[in-house]
């Protein structure tokens, strides 16, 4: 677990180094996405069901933000048949790019892949 201070020297790193072109994670303030990381670190406790807690909530998350109709949604051009998913991430209700997501909840990309396979499958069921 890293200190107070490599945490906040980590933030700033990587908000250097721009996450995507719309910069999402300069979007908030260093004080939010510090105290985000740390809360999900402590939500990463596993249940006497073998569950953690902050995969709960990220998958409450995806549940809510999965695009998942039948037709795509386009603006400039025609909509077709959809053949995967696709999450619209968000944070504090602005979008935001998924490499800030991963960063701002301090999870990997195979979490969030694991999770949204689920979701897809069997919805919000846990077992």
């Amino acid at each position: 677990m890293l200190g107070q201070s490599a945490e906040r020297q980590l933030i700033e790193e990587t908000r250097t180094k721009k996450c995507c072109a719309n910069d999402c994670l300069n979007k908030f303030p260093v004080e939010l996405t510090a105290a985000c990381r740390e809360q999900c670190r402590e939500l990463q406790i596993r249940c006497n069901q073998h569950i953690s807690h902050l995969y709960l909530v990220i998958l409450g998350h995806i549940d809510a933000c999965l695009c998942d109709g039948q037709q795509t949604s386009r603006s400039k051009q025609k909509n077709g048949d959809r053949t995967r998913t696709r999450l619209a991430s968000t944070f504090h209700r602005m979008p935001v790019c998924i490499d800030a997501f991963h960063f701002l909840h301090d999870i990997s990309h195979r979490v969030t892949c694991d999770l949204k396979q689920h979701t897809e499958q069997r919805g919000l069921e846990l077992a």
